[in-house]
This record gives C-alpha cells, structure tokens and sequence, in this order.
C-alpha cells in the first residue's frame, strides 16, 4: 500500500516541478496573451500538485501510524 502512496507522491512532485519549468520558461516569441494563459496553467498544476501531495503525505501518515479516529476512516471510507 505505502508504494502506491509513494507513486502518488512522485507523480505530484513532478507535477510541481513541471509547473515551476512552465512557470519559468522564457521564450523571446513569448507575447503578453500567452503568457498569462502559460502562467494561469502553471498556478493551477503547481496547486494541484501540491494537493496531491499533501493527501499522500496524510494517507501515508494514517495507514503507516494505524490512527483509529472514526472522523478520518470515514474519510478514508469514502475515498474508496
């Protein structure tokens, strides 16, 4: 199970690397419109990757410390 999350975790890791490539780029052909769509497209892959992120971190942290709280297996439950 912690592979999966470990998956999860490096998918949104390169996510968030990829939105600060994009982020960065630097063309010279680069104009005004495009820019700001390349710049709104990164903010939203930067803020997804960082959700998925942080929920593996927090999936991980349940399953590897056994927390037996009923509020988060609900949310665990429903996850399925």
């Amino acid at each position: 199970m912690y592979e999966i999350y470990f998956l999860i975790f490096l998918f949104g890791v390169l996510g968030f690397l990829f939105s600060r490539v994009l982020s960065k780029l630097n063309t010279s052909r680069d104009t005004g419109k495009f820019k700001n769509i390349r710049l709104s497209y990164s903010k939203y892959i930067m803020i997804i990757s960082l959700v998925i992120i942080i929920s593996s971190i927090i999936s991980t942290l349940i399953e590897f410390l056994h927390l037996n709280c009923p509020a988060l297996n609900g949310i665990l439950y429903l996850g399925q």
